[in-house]
């Protein structure tokens, strides 16, 4: 049988594991789990008998290697890395796993220096001559104050609508919280939640819409959700041509069910300008660089609604749309508002591109959809990488997917 966890904390206890294989991921795999408290066997031949025995699968070729696993009678367990995203535990501790700490699967700590290296070889972070590190205070919301004090009505509703106490207390810490607050917020955290698999749910069967692709480290998630049945629909105007490594395979062993749909998602359908500098079309630096007068690279893409779209495929559901479109978020979602209120999907979406995206697009949704809970989560060490998650009140699931004995 083969069972699926998004992440370490998840996986069972007082069970006995091996790791499949011996490349990268299998050996961050081994690592991980020895210092989560876990028994981790070399091979399968030296695990005791007459004991629950799993082997884990987190290499790229999961679908593949899972399904012969599980066809011998192993019982296999998938855990996948989050390769491809920057603030990912993977990214930022696979050269330092030897500094990390774990203490009760959740309770993580590191090396300081070391992991500051990593977060400045990863992300915007600056390390200086001087061995000092240095942030932007543009990349905090703090820098925002006046912006938050004029729609502090329109902030207030919000935190009031969101549907728990973390929520809300994330909300109100992400307004003054500067990078070392965010280094005890995120990095305990970091393990143990993945972007965008945090309150959703889905099942064999489902459809998906995943706006923007990029590196694509959700797709496998998303995949191993379903089972490999249903559909991904991904959209992004540069489709998979970023794709991480640790992602092909996956994309590769289901053609039926991860669909390239190289278009941008907006509010009309025709082309939209975007850039084409740097690692993604970003719309958000295409009206910047107008606003400033300055010279930029573009092209012309086409774009379409997500209304329109479901209208031409004459899909007859839609379970979750997860949206990540680089300032075009609000934008899409004018175009999606028929099909979120006919089918009334889960949302994982964007909501720090633009400071004001923090308050905007929650209050957009607050004000239109009926009967829906909404929380929210943060996977970095800036005001990046917030997601409002919107769950219809009928298809409210634990927040965490287990594995299933």
């Amino acid at each position: 049988m083969i069972h699926f966890v998004v992440t370490v904390a998840d996986l069972p206890d007082n069970v006995n594991y091996t790791i499949y294989g011996d490349d990268e991921y299998a050996e961050f795999s081994k690592i991980l789990l020895k210092k989560c408290g876990h028994t981790v066997f070399d091979d399968v031949s030296s695990m005791p008998f007459n004991a629950v025995n799993f082997i884990i699968v987190s290499s790229p070729q999961w679908p593949v290697i899972s399904k012969e696993l599980s066809d011998n009678g192993h019982e296999v367990i998938i855990l996948l890395h989050p390769d491809g995203n920057i603030w990912s535990y993977y990214c930022l501790t696979k050269e330092i796993i030897a500094d990390v700490q774990i203490e009760e699967k959740t309770k993580v700590s590191v090396k300081t220096k070391n992991f500051y290296n990593q977060l400045a070889k990863q992300t915007s972070i600056i390390k200086e001559d001087d061995g000092r590190f240095k942030t932007f205070d543009s990349h905090y919301h703090p820098h925002f104050e006046e912006l938050f004090k004029k729609h502090k009505e329109e902030i207030d509703f919000v935190v009031h609508q969101l549907s728990d106490a973390e929520s809300r207390g994330l909300f109100n810490f992400l307004l003054t919280a500067k990078f070392e607050d965010y280094v005890q917020y995120y990095l305990p955290k970091m393990f143990s939640h993945i972007q965008y698999m945090d309150y959703i749910n889905l099942k064999p069967g489902d459809v998906v819409i995943n706006g923007g692709v990029e590196t694509g480290f959700e797709i496998p998630y998303f995949t191993a959700m379903l089972g490999g049945k249903g559909e991904i629909h991904c959209f992004d105007p540069l489709g998979f041509s970023l794709l991480a490594d640790y992602i092909k395979p996956c994309v590769d062993a289901f053609p039926g069910t991860i669909i390239n749909h190289q278009v941008a998602l907006m509010d009309y359908n025709g082309e939209i300008e975007l850039g084409t500098e740097g690692p993604q079309a970003e719309i958000k630096i295409v009206q910047l660089n107008k606003e400033l007068n300055k010279n930029f690279s573009t092209k012309n893409f086409p774009c379409v609604t997500i209304d329109s779209f479901m209208e031409n495929q004459k899909l007859s559901r839609i379970d979750l749309i997860k949206l990540d479109l680089e300032g075009a978020d609000a934008q899409a979602l004018n175009g999606a508002m028929k099909t979120i209120k006919r089918y009334r999907p889960q949302l994982a979406l964007s909501i720090y591109h633009f400071p004001e995206d923090l308050f905007t697009i929650p209050y957009f949704f607050m004000n239109r959809l009926q009967e829906y809970y909404y929380f929210l989560g943060h996977y970095s060490f800036a005001r990046w990488e917030t997601i409002l998650y919107a769950i219809p009140r009928e298809k409210l699931f634990p927040k965490k997917l287990v594995c299933q004995l």
